[in-house]
C-alpha cells in the first residue's frame, strides 16, 4: 500500500505542477504509470481518474516508459567482444542480459534436442546453424515472457540515445510484429512505403554523415528484405510468425533486386539463398507486421574479419 500511495503522489505532483513534461521524461518511477482515457493506471489498475484536461498531457502517454527485456547473443568463448559491446553501450536505466550464444560444440552435445531444425537439403554451414538457434532460442523466451523483447548482436553500437528513441518508436507505431532497428549496411535493404509508391532498394554508400538525428528524420516503412539480424524489437505475436514461418529451416531463395544501373530502373534479379537467419527471416517476412527503423538507431561493425560468419555464407549470385 505505501509504494502504491507512493507512486500517486508522484503522479499528483506531475499532473499539479506547470512545468512537468521536463521533469517527467527524467524522473524513474519503480511503477510505471501511464495517462490513458483521463485514467492513472500502475501495472495495468485503475488507481484514479484525472480531473485536469487530458488533451494537456497528451505527452504523457507518447512518452510513456516501457518495460522491455534486453538480450545480447555473445559466444561465451568470446568474451572481448563481450567486453567491448558493454563498454560501447553501457547504460544502467537499461540493463541488458546476456544470451550464452548456441555453438556448434552445444549442436553436436544435443543432437536430440535440436533434431528437426534443417530440412532435407537446407545447406546451414555450422555457425550460420548456431546463429540461427540463438535467435530461435530468444524468439521462444519472448513467447514465454509474453512481452516485447529487444535482441541484439555482440559486435553492436547503440546510437547514444537508442532507449529513449526505441521506446517513442514502439510508442509511434503500436501495431507491429517485428522492428528492426538495425542491418548491415554493406548489403540491399527492401522496402515498400505504400500508398501506390514503387517498391524501393536502398543502396549505402562508404560516405559517413555527420549531420545529428532529429525526430522528424525517422519513417518506418514495411521491410521486405534486409542483411544483419543484428538488433530488432520482437512482439511475442511477432515470435510465433517467424518461429513458424522459419523453422524448420529449408532450401530456398529470396529473388533480391539487384541494379544494372541506376537509371530507368535498370535491374535484375539475383537468387539469395538461404545460408543465414537474416535470409530466413527475410523469406519470412511477408508474413509479418514487418518495419524498419529509418534512420537505423544501431549499427553492426561488421569486421568480415572478427565475424564468425564468413562472406561466402552471405552471397547473392
Amino acid at each position: 500500500m505505501r509504494q502504491i500511495s507512493s507512486v500517486a503522489v508522484q503522479a499528483e505532483k506531475i499532473y499539479t505542477a506547470t512545468k512537468s513534461i521536463c521533469w517527467y521524461n527524467k524522473t524513474k518511477l519503480l511503477n510505471k504509470f501511464y495517462l490513458l482515457q483521463n485514467i492513472i493506471l500502475i501495472k495495468n489498475k485503475k488507481l484514479f481518474e484525472i480531473k485536469k484536461d487530458v488533451k494537456n498531457y497528451k505527452i504523457y502517454a507518447d512518452r510513456a516508459e516501457i518495460n522491455m527485456k534486453n538480450f545480447v547473443i555473445n559466444v561465451k568463448e568470446n568474451r572481448k567482444r563481450l567486453e567491448t559491446f558493454i563498454s560501447s553501450n553501457r547504460n544502467d536505466q537499461n540493463p541488458i542480459e546476456v544470451f550464452e550464444a548456441v555453438t556448434p560444440s552445444k549442436i553436436e552435445q544435443n543432437r536430440s534436442y535440436y533434431a528437426g531444425v534443417l530440412n532435407e537439403g537446407c545447406e546451414y554451414a555450422p555457425i550460420p546453424l548456431s546463429i540461427a538457434l540463438s535467435h530461435l532460442h530468444l524468439w521462444n523466451k519472448c513467447i514465454e515472457l509474453d512481452e516485447n523483447v529487444t535482441i541484439m548482436e555482440d559486435d553492436l553500437v547503440l546510437n547514444h540515445n537508442f532507449f529513449d528513441l526505441r521506446d517513442k518508436h514502439i510508442n509511434t507505431l503500436k501495431n507491429f510484429d517485428l522492428l528492426v532497428l538495425g542491418f548491415n549496411t554493406d548489403w540491399p535493404v527492401e522496402i515498400d512505403f505504400g500508398g501506390g509508391i514503387p517498391k524501393t532498394s536502398l543502396i549505402f554508400s562508404d560516405d559517413v554523415s555527420d549531420r545529428n538525428l532529429t525526430d522528424e528524420q525517422f519513417c518506418f516503412p514495411r521491410l521486405n528484405a534486409f542483411a544483419g539480424a543484428c538488433c530488432y524489437v520482437l512482439t511475442p505475436q511477432g515470435a510465433r510468425k517467424l518461429r513458424e514461418a522459419v523453422f524448420p529451416l529449408t532450401k530456398d531463395t529470396y529473388l533480391l533486386r539487384n541494379a544494372n544501373s541506376f537509371w530507368e530502373r535498370d535491374f535484375h534479379y539475383v537468387a539469395w539463398n538461404n545460408l543465414g537467419i537474416d535470409i530466413a527471416m527475410t523469406l519470412a517476412l511477408s508474413k509479418l507486421e514487418a518495419r524498419i527503423c529509418l534512420p537505423p538507431i544501431s549499427s553492426p561493425k561488421n569486421d568480415w574479419g572478427d565475424s564468425s560468419m564468413q562472406r561466402y555464407q552471405h552471397a547473392a549470385c
